[in-house]
């Protein structure tokens, strides 16, 4: 289960970074290499499209994992109330 106990906040104040939840959920460290390359220049280079890709590609692996982990608990306290931004 996630540590913490609460689906409300397990990280305490600040959310976790993309690549601390694929760390700590999926146990695999995202290359973040080409985060601060040049993002205004294009064309963009086969990295940085893959880098850009592959967020959606793990949010939905994360979106997996936590829906294991949390099921009907995080939809109830969702439910009630519990706002993401």
């Amino acid at each position: 289960k996630l540590q913490g106990g609460s689906v409300k906040n397990p990280w305490n104040k600040n959310p976790p970074s993309l690549g601390t939840c694929c760390a700590a959920l999926l146990g695999r460290r995202l290359d973040k290499r080409a985060q601060c390359s040049d993002w205004a220049r294009r064309p963009l280079s086969p990295g940085q499209v893959e880098y850009a890709a592959l967020d959606a590609v793990v949010l939905l692996r994360l979106q997996a994992r936590l829906e294991e982990e949390v099921g009907d608990e995080l939809v109830e306290e969702l439910e009630g109330g519990l706002s993401i931004n």
